[in-house]
């Protein structure tokens, strides 16, 4: 008769169970999105609107249009716009991806019929992009989800 040996290994059960729940935990990713959202995007473009443009200044207004208005500040006067370009509801967050939804703005349908007609008019309409990624949002993005890793995922899973 031969000798059978073995090794009984504890916890391989405890062990299997955690990855698989951290290997579902990784494949929603709706949190950290949110969060990436709340703590990087929103403020950045809020301050794409308080700095006028970024990385490179928005187009200035006129003479004549500042003496119409009685300011110099752009896209800023009353708020309204930058209230509407970082609202949270602009967003369409899933476990996958977190989307700006920027096409219904409140003021956009009288901009965009004078873009569409901008040859009835003697004046320019520039560009003032506003939702654009900063080079530094992107390490922000990254810290957002080594934190949620670090702080949320492992922590949970781990045996002990």
């Amino acid at each position: 008769m031969g000798v059978r040996w073995g090794v009984a290994l504890s916890g391989v059960e405890r062990l299997d169970a955690a990855l698989r729940r951290t290997a579902v935990e990784v494949h929603n990713f709706r949190t950290p999105l949110r969060r990436t959202v709340d703590e990087v995007a929103r403020p950045s473009i809020a301050r794409n609107f308080e700095i006028g443009g970024r990385p490179d200044p928005w187009q200035e207004l006129s003479d004549e249009t500042i003496a119409r208005k009685g300011s110099d500040r752009i896209l800023v006067d009353t708020g309204q716009g930058m209230r509407s370009a970082t609202a949270r509801a602009r967003w369409t967050i899933t476990r996958e991806q977190a989307a700006y939804v920027g096409s219904s703005f409140p003021e956009r349908s009288w901009f965009m019929e004078l873009h569409q007609r901008a040859d009835d008019f003697d004046v320019a309409f520039p560009a003032r992009p506003f939702a654009v990624v900063q080079p530094e949002d992107l390490d922000a993005m990254r810290g957002v989800f080594a934190s949620w890793l670090d702080r949320d995922v492992i922590p949970r899973y781990t045996l002990g």
